[in-house]
């Protein structure tokens, strides 16, 4: 009697744990369905403004309570009901630019599912395979080098010779090398490196031999001008795999990508056995060299006529040059036989090949899929109803320009901008002599005029300006330059192209003069700004003409 009293309680217990879990679910699933605002015939439940919410950055959505962080999510998604009711009103998704650029987006990310399917995730790289790209490749060895940098490629040749008929490299480095601080030490340019570490042009030669291999003369910039140079491997050391190991790992997948490609492509014209048809690549070329004002328009008698046929129906004339437009071919492509014949095998027809497989998979049919290209498709219409009711009807006078520089310095003040003057120098020992040089108040200028070898320097005496607006060009050196002092020495650096060793000379911030391009920076403030004030009174228009109510009490049950 015990054992069936304990047997009934816990099956009781279950059922009345599963009925709470259901009773959960439909509870919070009504609660879902709940009806929070209506925009005209719109209805907009809690599910949507959760899901809208869950589109916005968090640090965009503001408020200092969640109540009033709720009430400006659904402010947001309100406006954006009612702009799309209006642009669904109005048939804008029926202009041609807008049916191809929302084409041309469901057809690249359907051909992203495919070939994620079907080609990346089938990539398998084994440790062999990156270690047998890591030798084929040589990273597997560290080089020390010597090099003879010379005028031109008749001494370079000449020079050349002499090494190869046995005299010894480190002593002509110092009778001839015009980079007098590697040929001061017979050429040595300092420690291992590796071979991504080392200019490319020269890589490419120097990684092929083995010790005491020289390189053919290879053209390089010194002191802004091309010159040539000859270089000998000294010696070498072991490198692990793990020294380059992330860039092994990119090229080699990057390698068995491309064949999986091939492969796939390969057998898919096998099955489909596509044949472009001649005289329809003529009639295309010869209509594309014609002046029109449309040179995708084609006639219904050349229409229809199969440019390529295909084992399970055709690609038509009309079908390639509506892909042609999408895909913004010029009319000088069309009318290039070579060119044309490229676009047409390498690119309409392998495509038409994928997608046809992609929607046979059902992968049209993604759920994700279909709703980014919702999203796509309400974006370019948000877009296009602002250009047609409120940018297009925007403009920016001489005399508002002028009033906005006047009462907005700070927005045409330029970056902060650090002077330096720097030097740099492949070789580490040399770069440890040059820094004691310029630290004990040598002319960092002239040494830099002397030494620098970074590409255009030279002639300005090694002065580089480091800004935002230079930051990808100087990114190994752009912070310690604008967080050291006026006057401090920095360095010697480790960079990829050497060592860097810069003095920073000044640092200033100024409002930029009043002309031509300021004028047109205040133009565009102020047609920003214009843009945005109409696109607010539109907005409150088209909240007036479709009607706005909001439930408060409803959405309060639910915070």
């Amino acid at each position: 009697m015990i054992t069936f009293i304990i047997i009934a309680i816990a099956v009781a217990s279950c059922s009345s744990s599963t009925d709470n879990t259901a009773n959960t679910d439909l509870s919070q699933k009504k609660n879902n369905e709940l009806i929070v605002a209506q925009v005209g015939s719109k209805s907009i439940d809690l599910q949507s403004l959760k899901s809208f919410s869950a589109s916005i950055p968090t640090g965009m959505i503001e408020g200092n309570t969640e109540r009033e962080k709720t009430l400006q999510v659904l402010r947001s998604l309100i406006d954006k009901e009612v702009l799309l009711l209006e642009a669904n009103s109005l048939s804008l998704d029926s202009d041609t630019a807008f049916q191809d650029e929302l084409t041309v987006f469901h057809r690249n990310r359907l051909l992203e599912l495919y070939t994620k399917l079907v080609i990346v995730d089938q990539v398998f790289i084994s440790d062999a395979d990156l270690d047998a790209h890591y030798r084929a490749t040589d990273r597997h060895r560290a080089l020390r080098y010597n090099g003879i940098m010379l005028e031109n490629k008749a001494e370079a040749e000449k020079l050349l010779q002499k090494i190869l008929a046995g005299e010894d490299f480190m002593e002509l480095a110092k009778g001839h090398s015009l980079h007098r601080e590697s040929g001061d030490q017979g050429g040595d340019v300092g420690g291992y490196h590796l071979k991504d570490s080392v200019h490319p042009a020269i890589a490419d030669q120097l990684f092929k031999l083995s010790v005491g291999g020289t390189t053919e003369p290879i053209s390089l910039m010194f002191k802004g001008k091309p010159h040539h140079a000859v270089f000998q491997v000294s010696d070498e050391m072991p490198v692990a795999l793990s020294a380059s190991e992330r860039k092994v790992q990119e090229e080699v997948f990057g390698i068995k990508r491309a064949e999986r490609y091939t492969i796939l492509l390969d057998s898919l014209k096998n099955v489909y056995k596509p044949v472009i048809q001649d005289a329809a690549v003529d009639w295309i070329v010869e209509n594309a060299a014609k002046e029109r004002d449309d040179p995708f328009a084609v006639t219904s008698q050349w229409g229809d006529e199969p440019l390529c046929i295909l084992q399970n129906g055709s690609i038509t004339i009309e079908l390639f040059l509506k892909t042609a437009r999408q895909m913004h071919t010029g009319q000088h492509e069309l009318a290039d036989r070579e060119r044309l014949q490229y676009l047409i095998s390498e690119i309409v027809i392998p495509a038409n090949l994928f997608e046809t497989e992609a929607r046979l998979l059902s992968l049209h049919e993604d759920e994700n899929l279909i709703s980014r290209v919702e999203m796509k498709r309400e974006d370019l219409l948000l877009n296009a109803l602002r250009e047609k009711f409120v940018d297009s009807n925007i403009t920016a006078s001489d005399e508002e320009a002028k009033n906005f520089y006047t009462a907005n310095p700070v927005k045409f003040t330029s970056p902060l901008t650090t002077e330096i003057a720097e030097v740099l120098v492949q070789s580490d020992t040399l770069a440890q002599r040059l820094f004691e040089e310029i630290s004990n108040d040598a002319k960092i200028d002239s040494i830099a005029k002397l030494h620098t070898i970074r590409e255009g320097a030279a002639h300005h005496d090694g002065k580089l300006s480091i800004s935002n607006y230079t930051k990808a060009y100087y990114k190994d050196i752009f912070d310690p330059a604008q967080n050291n002092q006026v006057g401090k020495v920095v360095g010697p650096m480790k960079v990829p192209l050497g060592y860097s060793i810069f003095k920073v000379l000044d640092r200033k911030q100024e409002i930029v003069p009043y002309n031509a391009s300021t004028i047109r920076r205040a133009k565009a403030y102020v047609r920003i700004d214009k843009s945005r004030r109409g696109y607010v009174s539109f907005v409150q228009t088209l909240r007036k003409k479709y009607g706005v109510e909001v439930y408060g009490d409803r959405l309060e049950t639910t915070l």
